[in-house]
């Protein structure tokens, strides 16, 4: 069954970084910081009032008559 309220979800990490001298291209090893952050958020449109009606058989019947018997 379909969520009636919006839900969010974050994330954050941050790492520490060392590079080689070599790689640098100077002569000592340099060492950085790096963070990363997210956040997510989703809802879904009823747009034909589906979660709000539940489960209930629809309004309108639309099933024939039947014949009455003599």
């Amino acid at each position: 069954m379909p969520e009636t309220f919006p839900s969010a979800d974050g994330s954050a990490s941050a790492t520490r970084n060392r590079t080689a001298a070599t790689t640098a291209g100077g002569t000592a090893s340099e060492t950085y910081d790096q963070y990363q952050a997210g956040f997510d958020a989703s809802c879904e449109l009823d747009l034909v009032g589906a979660t709000r009606r539940g489960s209930r058989p629809p309004a309108t019947d639309w099933t024939l008559p039947r014949k009455a018997s003599v």
